[in-house]
């Protein structure tokens, strides 16, 4: 019996040797140069930027391109588009070599990637131990991918997870808190905010809008108003930041339509309207179905937490391959339903369900799709997932009293 349960020396060997080989990785990829065209590279500059006094020109492209072609003789610029008040974070690691900032910054990523298994211990048994629930975590495709951009989507998994053990321990304030911290991405934080908003109710909002509140403060003051950034973002856009921001690698909603509907009048209107409505479907259904799931305890926050997060990846306006490191928390939340609750959705369902989990989950799907330059149709898999979990919301049932406390569907 006792070895099909690793010791603890043996999970934290298997883990400590799992993060030197993504180090070793990351090493590998920095001593080839690989990093100088990684998205760190603005991340950095944005850090420079800030470290030598010019926040209020940060948003200056000018300045921003100026800097990468004295840093990284880069002929176009990487823009730095996300708030300001993430450069700050940035600043400290501009004072060391580009090639130091950038490992260091990968170990910050993968101590991050290495409590996520810890956290969710308590609310995910499948697999049976922690060792098996690591491996999930370290093995997923867009975890690499993240790792080696430099980006800072593993930072916001992890708020996603912190902010999911908060609303399970019933702190909602600080979990609304914990989500806002996470607006370095906004776009793909305030459409979960708005559904997670009607479920948990006024202390998930407050905890949310003050902590919102305050990090607007900070970048407003930094760069002297929010008229620099709306202008940047505006600009941006127009520009789709010099050729760095291309739908057709965008598996969501808008890079779906934005590819196959390139060109034709209005699609950008047709694309918030699809965008919308699937938010709106969300948010309905969690009105409609929110004492029934109260009622069904914590398995309910699983299926409301997992239906925010799927309604953020198709609905955000921006999406890159690395920011769907975030379906790994969906992911291992519907294995342990299917496993403890598979009530949860109808047989068919659960069969559909298994085998795109299984094509969202292992590498083979990203590099053909990336490959064939396909990746928007990625969405697809996302879509399915998600109407799956919002016709379980659907069937979630009153618990009876013999069964009270569980998630209850209709067969």
């Amino acid at each position: 019996m006792s070895s099909a349960v690793p010791t603890r020396a043996a999970v934290v060997f298997c883990i400590l040797f799992t993060g030197a080989a993504l180090l070793a990785l990351l090493g590998c990829v920095a001593y080839l140069g690989l990093h100088d065209g990684a998205d760190f590279v603005s991340f950095y500059t944005a850090g420079a930027i800030i470290r030598d006094g010019r926040a209020p020109i940060l948003y200056d492209i000018g300045v921003q391109a100026a800097y990468q072609r004295f840093l990284f003789q880069r002929p176009t610029p990487l823009p730095f588009y996300h708030p300001a008040f993430e450069a700050l974070i940035f600043a400290p690691l501009s004072l060391l070599s580009f090639t130091t900032a950038y490992l260091l910054w990968a170990v910050i990523n993968i101590a991050c990637l290495m409590c996520i298994p810890f956290l969710l211990r308590p609310y995910i048994r499948v697999p049976a131990n922690i060792l098996g629930l690591s491996l999930l975590c370290f093995l997923f495709f867009s975890i690499w991918v993240s790792l080696i951009q430099g980006q800072d989507s593993i930072i916001l998994l992890l708020l996603y997870v912190l902010a999911f053990r908060k609303l399970k321990q019933g702190k909602d304030g600080l979990a609304g808190a914990l989500l806002a911290c996470g607006l370095f991405k906004f776009q793909l934080v305030i459409p979960a905010v708005l559904i997670l908003a009607v479920y948990r109710g006024r202390r998930f909002a407050l905890g949310f809008s003050a902590t919102a509140f305050f990090l607007a403060g900070i970048s407003t003051a930094m760069t002297g108003g929010i008229r620099p950034y709306i202008s940047f973002l505006l600009s941006s856009n127009r520009n789709l930041a010099f050729d760095t921001i291309k739908p057709s690698i965008m598996p969501n909603v808008r890079g779906l339509l934005a590819t196959v509907a390139a060109g034709l009048p209005g699609v950008n209107v047709f694309i918030g309207v699809v965008s919308l409505l699937i938010l709106v479907a969300a948010v309905g259904m969690v009105i409609f179905k929110k004492e029934i799931l109260e009622r069904n305890g914590v398995e309910g926050i699983d299926l409301v937490y997992t239906l925010a997060m799927l309604t953020t990846i198709l609905t955000s306006y921006h999406l890159n391959p690395h920011d769907l490191s975030l379906l790994l928390l969906p992911i291992l939340l519907l294995m342990e339903l299917l496993v403890w609750k598979p009530n949860f959705a109808a047989k068919p369902a659960r069969l559909l369900l298994i085998g795109v989990l299984l094509l969202l989950y292992q590498p083979i799907t990203y590099l053909l799709l990336v490959r064939r330059g396909q990746m928007h149709k990625g969405v697809f898999l996302v879509l399915i997932v998600w109407a799956v979990v919002l016709h379980a919301i659907f069937r979630t049932r009153y618990p009876d009293g013999k069964d009270s406390g569980s998630v209850t569907a209709a067969v």
